[in-house]
Formats: C-alpha cells, sequence, structure tokens
C-alpha cells in the first residue's frame, strides 16, 4: 500500500468518526503504532487532522482551512482590491468560471457593473449573490454539498463543469509555493484543476496571506495559470518563478492607498 492510499484510508476515516485512536487505525489498517503516528504527524502538518492525547480528530472551523463564512472576514481590504484588479480582465459577454473561495466571492462582487455574463461556480454564496443582484445566467454544478468551503464537490461537479467552457476562469487558493497552487483537500484541487482546463484564460486570486503556505493537495503549477492577482508586491523570488513560468502578476499600485 502506498503512503497517499493510506493517508486516504485514515482521511475517510477521521471524516467518518470524527476522533480515533492509533490503536483503531492499526487495526484497520494493519500498521504498527509507530507508522500510524508518523501517518498522524504528517497529516497534521498539512492541516487536515489535529493530533490528540492518543489519537486525531478532524479540523473544525477554527483551523487553518476555516468554514467559508470565517474566511469571508478574514483580510476583507485585501480581498476586495483583488476582486476590483480581477474585474478588470473580464469583458461583457464573457464566460466566467468562479469557484468558492472568499477572496473569489470579492471578485464577484467587483463583476456586478458587467454586461451579459454567464457564470459557472459552485459557490453557494456566489451563487446567491449573482442570481440575486443580475440577470446574468448563472449555473451550479451538481454534487456533495461541503459545508466547511460553502461548495459542492465530487465526481459530479466535475462532470458538471467539464461540460462547459469559459472565457476565463477565476481561483484562489489556500496556499501557493514556488512548487505551485495546494488545497487541504483532493477534492477542491481537482474540481479547480477542472475550471482552469476549459478556460481560456486562467487567473489565481491569491492574497499575500496564502504565499509560503504548501498544502495537502497540489492543483497545478505556476506555469499553467496565465495571470496571479494578489494585494501586495510578493517576495523577490516569487517574481522571478511567476516570470520565468510566463504568468503575469497584478497587484496594486501602492500610490493608489494615498
Amino acid at each position: 500500500m502506498v503512503l497517499t492510499q493510506r493517508y486516504r484510508q485514515i482521511l475517510d476515516y477521521i471524516q467518518e468518526k470524527k476522533a480515533v485512536t492509533v490503536q483503531q487505525l492499526c487495526e484497520l489498517l494493519y500498521a504498527s503504532p509507530a507508522t500510524i503516528r508518523r501517518d498522524l504527524s504528517t497529516l497534521e502538518k498539512c492541516h487536515l487532522i489535529r493530533r490528540v492525547h492518543g489519537g486525531a480528530v478532524l479540523y473544525e472551523s477554527d483551523s487553518n482551512e476555516p468554514a467559508a463564512s470565517i474566511r469571508q472576514n478574514k483580510n476583507i481590504y485585501g480581498k476586495r482590491r483583488i476582486g476590483e484588479l480581477a474585474a478588470t480582465l473580464v469583458k461583457d459577454c464573457s464566460t466566467v468560471f468562479l469557484d468558492c473561495s472568499s477572496t473569489v466571492y470579492y471578485a464577484a462582487s467587483s463583476l456586478l457593473h458587467i454586461c451579459g455574463l454567464t457564470v459557472i461556480t459552485n459557490g453557494l454564496n456566489c451563487a446567491l449573490l449573482l442570481s440575486q443582484q443580475t440577470n446574468w445566467d448563472i449555473f451550479f454544478p451538481s454534487g456533495k454539498i461541503e459545508v466547511q468551503s460553502g461548495s459542492t464537490t465530487g465526481s459530479d461537479t466535475i462532470d458538471d463543469i467539464s461540460r462547459f467552457y469559459a472565457n476565463i476562469a477565476f481561483i484562489s487558493c489556500t496556499g501557493l509555493t514556488l512548487d505551485g497552487v495546494t488545497e487541504a483537500t483532493v477534492g477542491q484541487s481537482r474540481y479547480k484543476d477542472a475550471m482552469l482546463d476549459r478556460a481560456e484564460i486562467k487567473v489565481l486570486l491569491c492574497d499575500h496571506t496564502k504565499f509560503g503556505n504548501r498544502f495537502f493537495s497540489k492543483t497545478c503549477d505556476i506555469k499553467k495559470l496565465d495571470y496571479i492577482i494578489t494585494d501586495q508586491k510578493p517576495p523577490q523570488n516569487y517574481m522571478e518563478q511567476f516570470e520565468q513560468d510566463g504568468c503575469q502578476l497584478i497587484y496594486p499600485d501602492p500610490a493608489d492607498d494615498h
């Protein structure tokens, strides 16, 4: 059994039981206590579970991947600036993919003045906002509702997304390193990658707090993106990597804040 398979079994079991002991996992996976403890340490570093005495529990909304309602109220100013810049890339009558992230939600708020958009989003908040504030065609992919992210995910979601083509896709991320874009869960990575695959222009919206953080599941390499929009000038090594990978960086002019 390869490690990634064992990690998935551990995560599935913890999601079902909410709390497990090392002994339970040993019996389930026919693995030694030392092996299980190492696996749990790795999963905790990826912000997927929390170690407790004798076992582990599922991360709740106070973890490094908080619930959508909490994320939406973090770094509001930076996310609004990113959203305003994102809107400059969208033309009237475009078809747009929007993911379920709080950053993309603020981008959606900045699109309201644009005419005749068609939007495909699996974000519950995005879909509600746009359906109430516009007369656009809004498509909401089917799938399992994930309460933590406020979205639909899974194979049905990806199948629905794969039926569309868009002029532009806006996704965000949980972490961004020089190695690429990452998420806390495989499901989030897969549907975001599906959006990128079906879009002519691929855009990552990423506030400065995400830089330098790596999570469990890789969504894509930087070179797959056309634009990265952020709220602050990134470190020089990131700027050099973006240029090397042919990805255009957009961030606010500091003079605009004065």
